[in-house]
């Protein structure tokens, strides 16, 4: 059996928000339990295992899923209140959990919001902490990444706000834009109903990149220029940057180098925009329309600093490609344009310039 660990992580796959502290904890390698649920809706949104035909449907369409087809968090209570004969100690024993929705209602029965992913659970305590996407992750770097993280210890996702008041505002401003123009963007982009409005928003989106994309490399060579005793973070943490040529532009992050002497690393926006890039290429293109470029054609900047990040330690464990695009070409939500009962093969290039 797999180790058991105080926090439960909930996560759906395809979810861009629920990838982030996934993310974290990927890093970090923390011992948290990442609990994944199918990754995608039929009716009654995010399930562990089928209650209905459509949702069975799903099940049977897509054997090769990576998900938990049980909650194992309330399984693990459940067999915690039974005594030595194997009988509930309560007099009403819980009910089995087959959606996400019911593990909402154990922690508030009068709980009326939307049961999103990301959700963090306190298994000692069998509560739910918080399933706000950035304010989790910030939890589990703040209280976990200092004496439990096992890997990339010297990678500093958010600046410290005692003592480095202004690179944290500055980080937390650079996550609010990310999380409007580039998490959210293409989700509005396909709900939009008028068709000169969705082209304006796609082409603000593509704009958008190729800014981003010319930041990273304008710090990239900030810091490639600098005079310091630490080598840039590519010539230790990858092998891509350090095949590239002296003519290529250095890719550095989203955050400036730091002025004084320090190690110069990804933040945690860095990870919020990586994760959309995946999405672009893997099911943004083709299911919102927004098929006109991709990253690995179009913007080999942010593909060459996609891969620095594909080759940090243990940062896979939340990228499942085909499940990512489940969510997408088999959710109800999306699927008005389509039958839903067909995953796209993950494109050969992509996967292997990832080593996927």
């Amino acid at each position: 059996a797999d180790e058991w660990h105080r926090y439960a992580l909930y996560v759906a796959t395809p979810c861009p928000f629920s990838c982030r502290p996934w993310a974290v904890v990927a890093l970090y390698g923390l011992p948290v339990n990442v609990v994944k649920v199918f990754p995608a809706i039929y009716d009654q949104g995010w399930f562990f295992s089928p209650t209905n035909d459509g949702e069975a449907d799903l099940v049977h369409n897509f054997p090769q899923a990576n998900y938990n087809d049980h909650d194992p968090v309330a399984k693990r209570i459940r067999q915690e209140n039974k005594d030595s004969n194997g009988n509930d100690q309560e007099e009403e024993p819980q009910e089995e959990i087959t959606h996400l929705k019911q593990v909402y209602y154990r922690a508030n029965p009068d709980f009326e919001g939307a049961t999103s992913v990301p959700l963090l659970w306190d298994t000692v305590e069998d509560a739910a902490i918080s399933n706000a996407s950035v304010g989790v992750s910030e939890m589990l770097y703040t209280h976990l990444k200092p004496t439990e993280a096992t890997r990339n210890h010297n990678i500093q996702l958010f600046p410290n706000p005692q003592t480095h008041a202004e690179p944290y505002a500055q980080h937390a401003a650079l996550v609010e834009f990310l999380h409007a123009h580039i998490t959210q963007r293409p989700y509005q982009i396909f709900f939009v109903q008028n068709g000169v409005e969705h082209d304006e928003k796609v082409q603000q989106f593509y704009q958008d990149l190729r800014e981003l994309e010319q930041r990273v490399q304008r710090h990239g060579q900030m810091w490639a220029n600098m005079t310091t005793s630490n080598k840039p973070s590519w010539t230790t943490t990858t092998t891509t940057e350090e095949k590239s040529s002296d003519d290529e532009p250095k890719i550095g992050w989203l955050m400036p180098p730091p002025a004084d002497d320090e190690q110069y690393n990804l933040t945690f926006a860095d990870l919020v925009f990586w994760i959309t890039l995946i999405r672009m290429d893997l099911a943004y293109q083709w299911r919102f329309g927004m098929g006109q470029y991709s990253i690995r054609e179009d913007f080999p900047g942010l593909q060459r600093y996609m891969n620095n990040i594909f080759a940090m330690e243990g940062i896979k464990e939340c990228v499942l490609p085909r499940d990512i695009m489940a969510g997408y070409y088999m959710s109800r939500i999306w699927t008005d344009q389509g039958n839903g009962r067909n995953v796209p093969q993950v494109p050969f290039q992509w996967a292997s310039s990832h080593g996927l």
